[in-house]
């Protein structure tokens, strides 16, 4: 297999992964979104009936909790996607090297 095989073999299988995991980030979010409704309404039950403030203050903090796990999903995003960035551009310089050092050695 050729170098520039090899690269685009590599590159190939990291955007595959990059694409699963920005998939399962979907996923996550979406269901967090629909935790998050989910606790919204129950909070606004709890709420009419007055007499579940302890329980309102809980849900209050799921909601919480939630909104920090979407946050650290996005952003664990956002760092795959600058990872997978940079290898890429490192698999290219290398490649370049390799092309420098065959065209000198001619």
């Amino acid at each position: 297999m050729t170098p520039v095989e090899e690269v685009n073999e590599r590159v190939t299988n990291l955007a595959a992964t990059q694409r699963q995991d920005a998939h399962e980030l979907y996923v996550r979010y979406e269901d967090a979104q629909d935790d998050q409704a989910l606790l919204r309404a129950q909070i606004s039950l709890l709420t009419r009936e007055r007499a579940q403030e302890a329980r309102i203050a809980a849900l209050e903090a799921q909601i919480r909790a939630l909104q920090r796990d979407v946050s650290v999903l996005l952003r664990q995003r956002i760092d795959d996607g600058d990872r997978l960035t940079m290898h890429i551009q490192h698999d290219h310089d290398r490649y370049r090297e390799l092309e420098r050092t065959r065209d000198a050695k001619r």
